[in-house]
């Protein structure tokens, strides 16, 4: 089944617009189509829901901060999450560790530990 463009569009801005804030209700209103019509079909062809698909583009994108170097508050605020009480907060809740600990650990993302 073809992935309907709205959709990819939806992907497209997530990708592009992860470090600020996005309400799926204006993300729907700017692709011209209802929140629950996205949020369905965004589940629907990707399996996740936008908010969880949105925390992990973004946890990617603080792991690679993190590993150039950036402090956790700065990869906090390049990323989305505000400050590194979120981060944090985010990384226990997907890895189950702290963004230290987990980058001590080196385990490349797509790996059994790593499902991102």
């Amino acid at each position: 089944e073809e992935l309907p463009s709205y959709v990819t569009d939806a992907l497209s801005y997530l990708q592009e617009h992860y470090a600020q804030k996005i309400l799926a209700a204006e993300l729907a209103w700017q692709l011209g189509i209802g929140r629950t019509t996205l949020m369905t079909a965004f589940k629907r062809y990707t399996g996740s829901t936008l908010n969880d698909y949105l925390t992990r583009y973004r946890l990617k994108q603080a792991i690679r901060c993190l590993r150039e170097g950036q402090t956790e508050q700065s990869a906090a605020e390049n990323c989305g999450f505000g400050d590194a009480c979120n981060l944090i907060r985010a990384f226990r809740r997907h890895f189950g560790t702290t963004p230290g600990r987990y980058l001590s650990t080196q385990e490349p993302i797509g790996s059994e530990k790593n499902p991102l």
